[in-house]
Order: structure tokens, then sequence, then C-alpha cells
């Protein structure tokens, strides 16, 4: 094989290297995107809304609501198509084997993510740094709470979905894969879950209140998220640990979620403490309360996976490929939790 094509092809995987797999569906990504959210605009213009485009004619959160769903639908089909032809894989082994173990880590992250942000706002509270200004508040005033209460749940479930997907699922697995060879195993771990991290930290930049301070702390979800990912194998956990982190932060308490208003809340809340501990207007992630609820849910994860699994080291065969046919590497993973859960 000449020196131009092993560099964009591996040989013994019979597929594109790992760069080129990732600028693949990165632009994959943009086009189903794309036209997901055509799609559903073609869908809404007899309600008088598009995705991103909200009007006040418009139930609040319906405009945020069709985002999620565009987005939801424009990474599950880059995904698959990517499956498919570049990385030559089941869709499964991006972290879905839908097993009895898959669910019970989704339904552990999901009870977590209300906890940590209970934990934020009675601290909070307790020292007269947050106070609270209603119940059942709705969006606007005047409006509705149940309707968009219940649009806000569905658009979370897609964004923890489709985020862990793309960031955890795909950009961490490919990186690792891709620098297995170079670095082994357990550093090419460590350099994906940090990689994916940074990119996810960086994709909040443009949300509103958005500071230096808030997108560092967002790489520490990221980090947190993909820890999740690489002791576990799966996204059940951190996908479940997503969608309750924000939907607590944002429509339990009443926090802002990365910036951004939530709409109708369980409790209206208004902070007053030291922005330095509460976040101020980008919410708790950019706070210390939101840094220790990180590291609190760092030795909840790793408790976790070590009373299911027996161990929470990393599942290092998430590092190593083989082509269909051959050994599948998240196989491994999971044959190996099996013998640990009955030994």
């Amino acid at each position: 094989m000449s020196s131009l094509k092993r560099l964009f092809w591996n040989g013994r995987a019979r597929r594109l290297r790992a760069l080129w797999r990732l600028a693949l569906q990165t632009a994959l990504l943009v086009a189903c995107t794309l036209a997901s959210g055509l799609v559903l605009t073609l869908l809404a213009l007899p309600f008088g809304v598009a995705p991103g485009s909200p009007s006040p004619e418009t139930p609040p959160g319906t405009a945020r609501l069709l985002s999620a769903l565009a987005g939801m639908g424009g990474v599950a089909a880059s995904m698959a198509a990517a499956a498919r032809y570049l990385d030559r894989r089941p869709f499964a082994d991006f972290g879905f084997h839908l097993d009895r173990r898959w669910r019970a880590d989704l339904g552990f992250g999901l009870a977590l993510g209300p906890l940590l942000m209970g934990g934020i706002f009675a601290t909070g509270w307790g020292l007269d740094w947050i106070e609270v200004t209603g119940t059942l508040a709705p969006a606007e005033r005047g409006g509705s709470f149940a309707l968009p209460f219940a649009g806000a749940l569905v658009a979370f479930v897609c964004v923890g979905i489709y985020e862990e997907m793309i960031s955890r699922g795909y950009h961490l697995l490919n990186v690792a894969e891709g620098l297995s060879g170079l670095l082994g195993p357990r550093a090419a771990l460590a350099v994906g879950c940090v990689a994916s991290s940074a990119v996810f930290g960086v994709l909040h930049w443009g949300n509103p209140n958005a500071t230096l301070r808030s997108t560092a702390c967002l790489v520490g979800a990221g980090l947190l998220f993909g820890l999740a990912y690489v002791v576990t194998g799966e996204l059940g956990l951190p996908i479940g640990l997503h969608i309750s982190w924000n939907f607590a932060q944002g429509n339990v308490f009443g926090f802002p979620v990365s910036g951004t208003d939530a709409g109708a809340t369980l409790l209206g809340t208004r902070p007053t403490g030291p922005e330095w501990w509460t976040g101020g207007a980008f919410g708790p992630e950019a706070g210390a309360s939101g840094i220790l609820a990180l590291l609190m849910a760092v030795v909840a994860v790793l408790a976790w996976t070590r009373f299911r699994r027996g161990d929470a080291r990393p599942r290092l065969a998430l590092a190593h490929y083989a082509p269909p046919g051959e050994t599948d590497g998240v196989a491994e993973v999971r044959q190996a939790s099996s013998r640990s859960e009955s030994a």
C-alpha cells in the first residue's frame, strides 16, 4: 500500500482512518441536521413556527422543542450512515446495547441528576443565596404551565441523547480507536475523553452569558459524562445523567441551564448569593456549586460502576476495533462486565 493511501486508509481495519471518519461524519451531521430541520419547518409552517424561530403566536418553548427534535434527527441519521459506511460497525456499538444493565445505568443516571441539583438548591437556600419566588411557574406571565413543562422535558430528553451520542458515542470512541496504536488503549481513552469534552465545552461558547469560566466548567461536565461512558462502555449512564441534570436544573429548581431560560418550572427561584457560587446568569454550571456537584457525581458514578460491574476501571476494549466478522471490542466489554456481575 502506498504511503499516500495509508494516510487515508487503514488496511487492517479496512476503513478510513479516524481523522477522516470524524471529518466526514461532521459533514454528514451538518447535512442531516439541515435536512431534519427543513422537514420539521415544512411540517410546522401551518402552525406559524419553525425551529429556532420563535414567534408571539406560538406556545413558549415550541421553537426550542422543534430545534431539539431537528438535532436529534440529524445526529441519529448521520451516525446511522457513519456506522454503515465509515465505521463499519453495528449502530449498537456506539453504546446502545439496550440490555438490563444498560437500563439500570440509565435509571441511576436519571435519579442522580435531581439529587445533585437538589443539593445545590438546599445548600443555596440554607445560606440565603437562593430566593424562592413561586411554584408551578409558567414560562410567561399568564401562560399555561403543563404544556411548556412537558415540552421542555421532551426537548431535554432529545438533547441528552443526541449530545451524548455525538460527543461520547462517536467523537470519544473514534479518537480513542485512532490513537490506541500510538499511545496504548488507556492513554488513548484519556485523550479521547479530554478532546471530546473540549469540543463539548467550546460548542456551548455561543450560549447566552457564556464566559471562559462557564466554558471550562462545561468541559468538566463533559469529562464527567466521558468518565461514565469509559467505565461502563455504554451510553446509558451518561445519557440518563445528562437528561436529568438539565431538566432538574432548569425545570425543577428554576436555575438557568447553560445560560438559557428553561421555561416553565416547578420552583421559581432567583440567585441572591455571590456569583462565584451560584454561577449568576449562566447557572450553577458556571459556579462553585456546580463544580462541587460534578465532583460528587464523579464519586457516585465510580461507586455505582464498581457496585454493578465489580470494578470501575476504564473499559480498554473500547479503544480496540475489529472488522466485521472478527471479535468485536465492544462485545468484549459486555462479556467482561457479565463475568464480573456473575462472579
